[in-house]
């Protein structure tokens, strides 16, 4: 029944049995953790913006948010790389930071990051970074291994394929953070012209690898003219990798199957199988 308060009151068993449903739903789903003080509410803004198109980028968001992740300070320097390492060139920016964070040590207030393909997840390490240098496979309709570097203005004028109609690339939360007040005073892009994006399991091409050593001497050089000159590493230094082992570039290369093994398109092995099943 209903109290005067419109709640609705249990008694005898069923009182006991309604406290333990909601004991258990509680535990299941516990209330969210107070944020912080100093909270700005345009993460969890952004992402109720997006809940309809993307549910799954509202929940990654408003879970960052109410944890608190980022909020609490600004990041002097992010060093982002991003792409999918799964596809061949794609997966250059994620390279170059692995290869950066090996070959060198930074100051306090130098974060490297993986981006990968999070999208709006990335809204808040964008928004609150001072200065963002990033690293990706840019199509400039140049030679395959071209490098190039844009600055300022020049970002947001370059735009990545996106591998969905779901997906947010950079300089979409790029510009969103921009349009709400917040965003990098300053930010440097040092792109590669792809050769391939297309070779699902395939590791940088050699074309892309080549320029590798150019780009982190880029890259070195821009950090320090921010202040943040990096240490070289001296060879043999132990340092925590920047990803998981089994992304190891070496690694991930000789543990695929050759092109016998697994065909890169349409093996014509399970064609013909499914050409005599037809018959």
């Amino acid at each position: 029944m209903l109290d005067g308060g419109g709640a609705a009151k249990f008694h005898g068993p069923c009182a006991a049995r309604h406290t333990d449903l909601r004991q258990r739903k509680e535990i299941a789903n516990p209330a969210p953790a107070a944020l912080p003080k100093r909270f700005t509410p345009s993460a969890l803004d952004l992402a109720q913006e997006q809940s309809a198109a993307d549910p799954l980028a509202f929940t990654q968001v408003t879970q960052w948010v109410t944890k608190g992740g980022g909020l609490d300070e600004q990041t002097e320097v992010l060093v982002l790389g991003i792409g999918n390492l799964l596809w061949a060139d794609e997966g250059f920016g994620v390279r170059a930071v692995e290869a950066l964070h090996a070959a060198f040590s930074f100051p306090e207030g130098v974060t490297l990051q993986d981006g990968g393909t999070q999208g709006l997840a990335l809204y808040e390490a964008i928004a609150s970074a001072r200065r963002i240098l990033v690293f990706d496979a840019i199509d400039y309709k140049l030679p395959p291994g071209t490098v190039k570097v844009l600055r300022g203005d020049e970002v947001p004028a370059w735009g990545r394929a996106k591998l969905s109609p779901h997906q947010l690339g950079f300089n979409d939360v790029l510009g969103i953070a921009q349009i709400r007040g917040r965003g990098p005073q300053a930010i440097v892009a040092i792109g590669v012209q792809p050769l391939t994006l297309d070779d699902l399991g395939g590791s940088l091409t050699e074309p892309v690898r080549r320029c590798l050593p150019e780009v982190l001497s880029l890259a070195a050089a821009e950090l320090a003219a921010w202040g943040f000159p990096g240490t070289p590493r001296a060879p043999g230094d132990a340092f925590e990798p920047l990803n998981a082992v089994a992304l190891d570039l070496a690694r991930y290369e000789s543990e695929r199957p050759s092109e016998a093994d697994a065909m890169r398109i349409g093996d014509p092995r399970v064609l013909a199988l499914g050409g005599a099943g037809e018959g």
